[in-house]
């Protein structure tokens, strides 16, 4: 990761790592973090994978814990036993209190909506569950 990163830093990139499915090695928040601190500075922050971290039953913990490191967010949903990258609101995450740990975080990196767009999904309806889901989110934040 340190030769990753030195070649990122060469191209005017940060490496930022993603909490994985529990399971595997590095997929819970404790893990990532050790191996952050195992590559140093090298390291531009942590990107959190909401579905990942409810699979992993640290969703709410997780913002706490990754603190200044948290740079993107991969904001899925789903029902906390599969991967199913549904669109916030669809799932069993609650988004209020997600995006208030964010605000009191004083999150200000990137928000992206991953959603699943396999073959068996029309991307029309894709698209229109990620307006809902923006629609969500927005309206969430505005009463936070």
């Amino acid at each position: 990761l340190k030769k990753v990163s030195k070649f990122c830093h060469e191209q005017g990139m940060n490496l930022v790592l993603e909490n994985m499915f529990p399971q595997l090695q590095f997929g819970n928040i404790s893990d990532i973090l050790c191996l952050a601190d195992g590559v140093g500075s090298a390291v531009g922050g942590i990107c959190l994978d909401t579905g990942h971290a409810n699979l992993s039953g640290e969703i709410y913990s997780s913002i706490q814990n990754l603190g200044s490191r948290l740079k993107i967010i991969h904001a899925n949903d789903n029902d906390g036993v599969l991967d199913d990258h549904l669109p916030p609101g669809k799932g069993s995450i609650d988004w209020d209190k997600v995006l208030f740990q964010l605000k009191e975080a004083g999150f200000s990196g990137t928000f992206i909506l991953e959603l699943s767009g396999d073959r068996e999904n029309d991307p029309k309806d894709v698209l229109r569950e990620a307006g809902e889901a923006r629609h969500l989110l927005e309206e969430i934040s505005r009463k936070i």
